[in-house]
């Protein structure tokens, strides 16, 4: 750490005096001193995440002062049998990619489980369906064979798989746009292209920013953030701001109600938002579990006649949620900020935690966001 904190200093002269360390983070504050405090953290994964965000926050201080300038999709080459490339995008364009890669992630989505199943080996599928089989096998022992079940698709693969469907959607809609264009022109009387037509189980990525009533009006030296941790700059805010649906966390967009109590269990899209702006993943410590791949949980059990609310919500990825119906992790409000207990052979305290790995962005974008 020390070696990488010194790459961030002012080159001295060979034979210049030691000093000592005078970076400083965009809030004023030593490097030294941030990265001290967040050694404070018991979690390793956690304290190994805030350093290395500290560090790279630095850097990229310290890089140009229009990165925009250089964004773009750059073709790399040809490399082991691969078609290569550099993806480069602005904050808000990151999140918007990085909410898709999440959804591609998410197994229980429809474009989850098409991006896990996209793609197949097709000249497989038509030799067998063909029935072509060697002179040795016989038609019912070919009949009869099991075929080689494929290998499971590796993350990176799937995440591509759900860019192509969503390039597919847009191939489709595009010529259906096209045709019937064509088809009114001929015939007045013909009817728009039908929207089932084209259902596909494609991603869908949203943005979602975070900022302060100071940021909003302009009176902090941040500019939000968006959900997946990217730091906004003064031009990707107002460029958001100006086609954005501002949406107040307190009754949600259109005066949504953030407690529908009995009348449905499964949490709306707009209460759903609320708990991943204020979680922002999976609350157990240590968990670095997306918001798109959580699930909602009832900490007051809809089975012992618990209500759908904000308040009685909390995210948990699928096993985390498991542990908690069983009875290994416990779940409390604690003033609308769930917070969780954990196992007493973990935590003999039994003191009320919450996760950290998804605040760190959030705290060291400044005070006003923590």
């Amino acid at each position: 750490m020390a070696r990488r904190l010194g790459a961030l200093e002012p080159e001295r002269d060979e034979f210049a005096p030691p000093t000592t360390s005078t970076v400083r983070d965009d809030h004023g504050r030593l490097l030294e001193s941030v990265l001290d405090a967040e050694m404070d953290e018991p979690d390793a994964g956690t304290r190994r995440k805030a350093i290395n965000l500290v560090l790279k926050t630095a850097r990229d201080q310290q890089s140009e002062e229009q990165p925009e300038a250089q964004e773009g999709i750059f073709r790399k080459g040809l490399r082991r049998g691969l078609i290569w490339y550099e993806l480069g995008p602005r904050p808000i364009r990151a999140d918007l990619f990085e909410s898709g890669l999440a959804q591609a992630d998410n197994p229980r989505s429809g474009a989850g489980q098409a991006a896990r199943e996209a793609f197949t080996d097709e000249q497989g599928d038509a030799e067998k369906a063909s029935g072509d089989h060697p002179d040795f096998v016989t038609d019912e022992e070919a009949a009869t064979a099991e075929a080689p079940q494929a290998p499971p698709i590796a993350p990176a693969a799937r995440r591509l798989n759900a860019m192509m469907l969503l390039l597919e959607l847009n191939a489709k809609r595009l010529k259906r746009l096209l045709d019937a264009t064509l088809n009114r022109a001929a015939d007045p009387g013909s009817s728009p292209p039908d929207a089932a037509d084209l259902d596909l189980p494609v991603i869908n990525p949203r943005v979602v920013v975070m900022l302060t009533l100071a940021e909003l009006e302009g009176r902090a030296e941040t500019h939000g953030m968006t959900a997946h941790g990217f730091k906004l700059s003064a031009t990707d805010l107002r460029q958001t701001l100006a086609r954005a649906r501002i949406i107040p966390m307190v009754l949600g967009g259109k005066g949504e109600i953030l407690d529908i109590g009995r009348g449905q269990r499964k949490h709306p899209g707009y209460m759903r938002l609320g708990v991943a702006v204020r979680d922002r993943g999976c609350i157990v410590p240590g968990c670095t579990m997306d918001p798109e791949r959580c699930n909602i949980h009832h900490i007051w059990f809809w089975s012992e006649g618990g209500v759908t609310s904000v308040y009685w919500s909390a995210m948990l990825c699928d096993g985390h949620h498991h542990d908690v119906h069983a009875g290994l992790i416990k779940v409390i409000p604690d003033g609308g900020v769930p917070k969780v207990i954990l196992p007493s052979f973990i935590d003999p305290t039994q003191a009320p935690v919450r996760n950290r790995y998804h605040l760190i962005q959030v705290r060291l974008a400044g005070p006003g966001l923590s």
